[in-house]
C-alpha cells in the first residue's frame, strides 16, 4: 500500500479533498509548492564543512 497525503479545503460551504501520492518531498512542497529551505544556509554550510573537515 502506497502512502498518500490528504489536503482538505472549504470551498463555497462544502469540503473538498485533494489526494496526492506521497513522494520523498515535504508535504508543504507537494501540496502548496512551498519549499522548506533554511534561511541560514551559509551557517549550515560552514558547520558541515567544519564537521567533515572540508
Amino acid at each position: 500500500m502506497k502512502a498518500t497525503i490528504f489536503f482538505f479545503y472549504q470551498i463555497d460551504g462544502q469540503i473538498a479533498c485533494k489526494i496526492i501520492p506521497r513522494y520523498i518531498t515535504p508535504p508543504l512542497f507537494v501540496g502548496y509548492s512551498i519549499p522548506q529551505v533554511a534561511s541560514n544556509l551559509d551557517e549550515i554550510v560552514d558547520r558541515i564543512k567544519s564537521i567533515y573537515k572540508l
